[in-house]
């Protein structure tokens, strides 16, 4: 049937956006459904999975269209799961903020890499509860989100250190502690910004504890895979003539057990707590069958 032009060109912004986290993009994905409620079902079905192929390695995106699916089905009041997940993304950043500040008493250094809004509502309330932290930034390249965290973060008062990507193996040499982020987690792994694989194995070779923060909207249902190694723009990180092989990852994908821990909006779960989640997540029939058509899937 195909979306209208005015839709389409909402979809592809959502699609295009390469600098916000997974849980902002979920909340624009949420608003745009709930502007259009008004559509049929059959384009409100059509809406859903076209967002998923825009942002389907996003887990909070693929669960918020794994809902939609079931409530469709079900004839559920669409505007209330809507409202309700936007209260959910938006108040569960602040549970985990509250529950990782055990984990930063007494002036802890920080590693974290990207910039997403979790982490950094977590290292903000620990500065203003006044427990000191430091934090080293990465410049989180292609696209350099890490400069903006650490600025937004100087911002606000805290004790920043700015570094280039490969510089962070030798700064988790003195690090107290590892604060991650992710766009999505599965039993494959962690998927989240190119270079968090590395960080975590380095950071288990030194015995410093490594941490993801992440809402349970991240946790992917059962069977859907999260993502594959999607080539980006080459310009992004070669703006030259010359034709050189050139390639550019936005993300990774980090096994689980490299983590002490997941700090999420219902408290600290260690990696079988994780495991029972995913098997409860169960996903709705089109959503294994529009995988294959995801241009992040596998």
């Amino acid at each position: 049937m195909g979306l209208p032009k005015d839709l389409r060109r909402k979809v592809s912004k959502i699609e295009e956006d390469n600098v916000h986290g997974s849980v902002d993009i979920a909340v624009e994905c949420c608003r745009l459904l709930s502007y259009n409620l008004e559509m049929n079902r059959e384009r409100l079905r059509e809406t859903a999975l076209s967002l998923l192929e825009a942002q389907g390695s996003m887990a909070p995106v693929v669960n918020l269209v794994n809902q939609f699916l079931f409530a469709l089905d079900e004839g559920g009041d669409l505007e209330e799961l809507l409202r309700n997940y936007i209260e959910h993304l938006t108040t569960s950043v602040d549970r985990i903020a509250e529950n990782s500040l055990q984990f930063l008493e007494g002036g802890k250094t920080v590693v974290t890499h990207s910039s997403g809004l979790t982490v950094k509502k977590a290292l903000v309330l620990a500065h203003e509860k006044g427990l000191g932290p430091r934090v080293i930034c990465t410049e989180s390249r292609p696209n350099m989100e890490g400069r903006r965290l650490a600025e937004e973060l100087r911002e606000a008062g805290m004790d920043v250190t700015l570094v280039v990507d490969a510089a962070v193996f030798q700064e988790l040499e003195d690090a107290d502690i590892v604060f991650l982020g992710a766009d999505s987690i599965s039993l494959e792994g962690i998927v989240n910004k190119i270079g968090t694989k590395g960080i975590a194995q380095v950071a288990r070779n030194l015995r410093k504890d490594v941490f993801v923060l992440a809402g349970t909207d991240k946790i992917l249902p059962l069977g859907i895979k999260p993502y594959r190694k999607e080539l980006k723009n080459i310009k992004e990180i070669y703006p030259g003539k010359l034709k050189l092989n050139v390639r550019n990852y936005y993300f990774d994908m980090t096994s689980i057990g490299l983590m002490k821990g997941f700090i999420t909006e219902d408290g600290i779960m260690d990696i079988y707590q994780i495991m029972e989640l995913i098997d409860r997540n169960i996903p709705h029939k089109e959503l294994k069958k529009a995988r294959g058509k995801w241009r992040n899937a596998p």
